[in-house]
C-alpha cells in the first residue's frame, strides 16, 4: 500500500515524530507543527483561512500549496484525502485530536468509512482508530491498552485473543457492550460476519 500522513492543526509532536520517514501532509496549521519538528512538508493543503497563505509560503513552495475553495462542501481533511486518494495514496493516517470540536470528531469518524478503496486511520496520542468492513482482518495491537468495538452503523463480528472473547457478537452503533476489552497479543484476528465496525485502540491520558 502507498502510505501518507495528513497532519491536522491538532496534531502532536510526539505523532508526527513517530513517521518522520514517510510523507507528511499539513493542513494548514498542521503545515508549520510539521516544519517546527525540524521535518519536510511533502505537501500544503487548505482554503487558509486559519494559517495566512504568505505564511505558508515561508515553509512551501507555490507549487507545493493545494489552495481550496473556502465555499466547498466538506472539511480541509476530508479534501485532502480526497486528493491524496487521486494521487494513488491508499493508507493515510490522519494525525488529530479526537477530544476538542465533537464536529470535527465526527466528520473524521465518517470518513473511515466513506473511502472504501483507502484504508484510514485516526490517531492521537490517546486513540487510533480505523474501519473495517465484511472479511477477515488482521489487527496491529498499537501502544493503547483497551480495544473498543462499535458497529458502524451495525455489525455482526466475532474476535479472540482477547480478554472478553466473543465467537459471534451484534452491536449497534448506540451500544456499548463490546468496550474496555484488552488485546493480548501484538497482532489479533477479527470477523466481520455482516456490516462494519470501528475498532478504537485507546489508553487513559497521562497528565503532564
Amino acid at each position: 500500500m502507498k502510505k501518507v500522513i495528513i497532519v491536522t492543526p491538532f496534531a502532536s509532536k510526539t505523532s508526527i515524530l513517530k513517521y518522520s520517514k514517510i510523507p507528511l501532509i499539513g493542513i494548514e496549521n498542521g503545515i508549520e507543527l510539521i516544519s517546527k519538528c525540524n521535518l519536510p512538508v511533502a505537501l500544503g493543503i487548505g482554503d487558509f483561512d486559519t494559517l495566512d497563505y504568505q505564511t505558508a509560503l515561508k515553509y512551501l513552495k507555490p507549487n507545493q500549496i493545494v489552495r481550496l475553495d473556502p465555499h466547498k462542501y466538506m472539511t480541509d481533511t476530508e479534501a485532502a484525502v480526497s486528493y491524496m486518494q487521486k494521487l494513488g495514496f491508499d493508507e493515510m493516517i490522519i494525525l488529530c485530536s479526537l477530544s476538542k470540536r465533537y464536529d470535527q470528531a465526527h466528520a473524521l469518524l465518517l470518513l473511515t468509512k466513506k473511502y472504501p478503496k483507502c484504508k484510514i486511520y485516526l490517531e492521537d496520542d490517546n486513540n487510533f482508530i480505523t474501519y473495517y468492513g465484511k472479511g477477515n482482518h488482521v489487527i496491529q495491537k498499537q501502544d493503547y491498552r483497551y480495544v473498543g468495538f462499535f458497529g458502524f452503523p451495525t455489525a455482526v463480528i466475532g474476535f479472540d485473543n482477547s480478554s472478553y472473547k466473543n465467537k459471534k457478537i451484534k452491536l449497534d452503533f448506540t451500544e456499548t457492550k463490546a468496550i474496555s476489552n484488552e488485546l493480548l497479543d501484538r497482532v489479533v484476528e477479527i470477523d466481520v460476519y455482516k456490516g462494519g465496525v470501528l475498532v478504537v485502540q485507546s489508553k487513559e491520558k497521562v497528565n503532564d
